[in-house]
């Protein structure tokens, strides 16, 4: 991390569900494809917020909805507030709570982007888990949170959870669930955590982890890279011009970056054979199986589409 730019830790604890789980609910098996996803690797979200019309936020009370409606929305997402467990295929579902820190990062909200690189961005926004040890430990919090403020009077809230558990999709369910809690939206479905019951999981200890590849030193770059609609909307109508029925804004992007990688491949080997390259695509099946599932279907829900080149 840059050492002009700090983050001061404000305070740390747990948030833990505002009401019991019932114990019927207490172990929370996962599902085979949960059981895939290596647990050490997270799902996460920032959302940056500017000052508006020069009045800082005021911190206190941003921080007390936060937890509080958070608390109401673990109760519905019991596994959330859990631990895993070391038999590798459940979740003991024992309200121990999510990790919420609070602390301050001394830059202004349009400065972060400038002077830090993206991994250590990363370091700067996100929590860090207050416990140490394996990720299969029992003490190991499953969802983090992370509340920053900046000199500006803008705020950054990140969100970290553990994919074993939820998939994009799930998380940005979780988010939308919370936001609508805070609001104090009625009638909010209840998730559905039935993954198990579709894909029923294997033994932990004969069930092998696999492992994220490892790439070698100083042969990778990491990079944020910001499309505006208007360009996106753009390569939509070119890929339609093209003969593509319908267009994803994911398809095109998704198409537009590995043409970029593949020319970069030819040129920095002045056009002779390359290596064979793969781009694995998530795709989320929800909807595409027969028959379809809730789009609130929590937990890991996707499947990989290699596309070799």
């Amino acid at each position: 991390m840059d050492a002009s730019l700090q983050f001061e830790i404000i305070s740390e604890t747990f948030i833990k569900p505002s009401s019991p789980t019932p114990t019927s609910l207490r172990y929370h098996k996962l599902s085979l494809v949960d059981q895939g996803v290596p647990p050490n690797i997270l799902i996460a979200l920032a959302f940056f917020y500017p000052n508006i019309k020069g009045t800082r936020w005021l911190a206190d009370e941003i921080s007390q909805l936060l937890k509080s409606s958070l608390s109401k929305t673990l109760a519905q997402y019991y596994p959330f507030a859990g631990r895993l467990m070391k038999n590798g295929y459940m979740i003991d579902c024992n309200d121990m709570g999510a990790q919420f820190t609070e602390g301050r990062i001394n830059c202004r909200v349009s400065e972060i982007r400038k002077q830090l690189s993206p991994g250590k961005m990363e370091d700067l926004i996100f929590a860090r888990s207050l416990s140490s040890g394996p990720a299969l430990a029992d003490h190991r919090s499953l969802a983090f949170v992370q509340l920053s403020s900046f000199n500006c009077g803008g705020i950054v809230l990140s969100v970290s959870i553990n994919h074993t558990i939820a998939d994009a999709s799930s998380v940005s369910t979780f988010m939308n669930d919370w936001a609508a809690i805070a609001r104090q939206t009625s009638d909010i479905p209840s998730p559905h955590l039935h993954g198990a019951s579709l894909f029923p999981p294997v033994d932990g200890h004969q069930f092998p982890k696999p492992s994220p590849p490892k790439l070698d030193q100083g042969k990778h770059v990491k990079r944020i890279l910001a499309f505006h609609a208007s360009k996106i909307g753009e390569l939509k109508a070119m890929a339609f011009d093209s003969g593509v029925e319908n267009p994803t804004r994911f398809e095109v992007v998704s198409a537009l970056l590995y043409s970029c990688f593949m020319s970069a491949a030819s040129k920095a080997n002045s056009g002779s054979h390359i290596r064979r390259s793969i781009c694995l695509n998530a795709v989320n099946f929800r909807q595409i199986i027969v028959p379809p599932l809730p789009q609130n279907s929590v937990g890991n829900f996707y499947q990989l589409f290699p596309d070799i080149g």
